[in-house]
């Protein structure tokens, strides 16, 4: 008479198993590769200037040519260094939307993290970000909007009276990508945050 064991057993369970074990080491073959890919990034061999560069100065200007790691590498750099502590947020602002959703996918796959999680973005119609997100991704249009609680901008002078936030309290370190191209909203975003840049000197200095 044939066993128990042998007549409950899966033929399928053996499979499983081994899908599984495979899956696991396709995840761990991509993650080094990724992993490699970094380090062969220019930015990954000066992160520790650039992090003491931002630590030390309210404004920093960094230059760097197409592919050398700007956009991608100096937000996990500066999360890696603390300035998400207590719930605050990296935002990084870019001009234009497709750009800003391609990179903000490739820095959650870095990160091993699903989209949403530790890294989001913020674009016209989708809102991927999450209270879990600590390297939010973003139009420069909208970081304008959010900071103004605004759809039709008038004036410099309506920005300013029309502040939620005038410290942009949430917003450990503010990025904004591709500043050299000049556009009206990078602008207007640039002034906006020297204002709060010195607003929260002062803030600083009278504490």
């Amino acid at each position: 008479m044939p066993s128990m064991a042998k007549r409950n057993h899966n033929p399928c369970s053996t499979g499983k198993f081994s899908n599984e074990k495979q899956n696991r080491q396709t995840e761990f073959s991509a993650w080094q590769k990724i992993a490699q890919q970094r380090k062969s990034i220019p930015k990954a061999s000066v992160e520790k200037r650039l992090i003491e560069k931002v630590q030390k100065n309210d404004i920093s200007i960094i230059v760097g040519e197409t592919g050398s790691g700007k956009t991608t590498q100096i937000p996990q750099f500066l999360f890696g260094a603390g300035f998400c502590h207590d719930g605050k947020v990296i935002g990084i602002t870019h001009p234009r939307c497709v750009a800003a959703i391609t990179v903000v996918k490739r820095v959650a796959e870095e990160c091993g993290v699903e989209l949403g999680q530790k890294v989001g973005y913020y674009v016209r119609f989708d809102d991927t970000t999450s209270s879990s997100t600590r390297i939010k991704y973003m139009t420069d249009g909208l970081l304008l909007r959010y900071t103004c609680n605004m759809d039709v901008w008038i004036s410099f002078s309506v920005f300013q009276e029309a502040l939620l936030d005038p410290y942009l309290s949430k917003y450990s370190v503010i990025i904004v990508d591709e500043a050299h191209e000049r556009t009206v909203h990078t602008d207007v975003l640039l002034s906006l945050l020297k204002n709060v840049q010195s607003t929260r000197s002062r803030s600083v200095a009278d504490d």
